[in-house]
Order: C-alpha cells, then structure tokens, then sequence
C-alpha cells in the first residue's frame, strides 16, 4: 500500500482492538518509498516502506505500545530481470493497545 496511506489504517487497526488487544505486522525498511515493478517474479507488484523509526512512530501515534521491533534481512533470488539476487529488509513490529483505552486513537500522519 503507498506510504501515505499507512496512518489511517493504523488509526482503524488502533480502533479495532480491544483493550490489551496485540497487532503484529511486518513493514518495508529502509527508507521511504514507493515503487511498481512491472515484472517481479512474473507479476506486477507494488513495495513501499519507511524507516524503522517512522514505522514506530506512526504505531504510537494511534495509541499502540511498541513491545517488540526488529528488522529482519533476507537474501531474495532474483526477482527482476537482470538485477540479480537481492538483499530485503523487513521491519517486524509487536505493539499492544493499552489495557485502559475505550476507543480508538486519533489518526495519525507521516508528518506527525
């Protein structure tokens, strides 16, 4: 989903669980972007991702506590043709809505 878009659906996400309630997700790392690739294993395929520290601010944001975040690296084949094998990141996040909230959050926005 472009980069844009992720703080409403954290926000909705944020309003969706219950109190105590667990969110787990993976993100795109390493920096913003947003990007289509015509041919990615035989499909077209859109990536986009933010920084560790936007992702983690963007979860706070909607009233979720960071539990657990880590990035994980992995070596792709080639996915691309002619790019060759590649390196991808993705940034694993385990957060909690407090045990006292009723509602959800406000949204949030990468700004903010």
């Amino acid at each position: 989903m472009p980069t844009g878009d992720l703080p409403v659906l954290l926000a909705r996400i944020a309003m969706w669980l219950r109190p105590s309630g667990l969110f787990l997700a993976t993100f795109g790392a390493g920096g913003p972007h947003d990007s289509f690739v015509e041919d990615f294993l035989g499909a077209p395929m859109f990536f986009s991702g933010l920084d560790v520290e936007t992702n983690e601010r963007l979860v706070r944001k909607v009233g979720l506590e960071v539990l657990t975040s880590r990035v994980e690296r992995v070596r792709e084949p080639e996915s691309e043709p002619g790019r060759g094998p590649q390196e991808a990141a993705f940034h694993w996040v385990m957060a909690r809505k407090p045990a006292w909230s009723r509602r959800g959050a406000p949204g949030a926005t990468l700004s903010s």
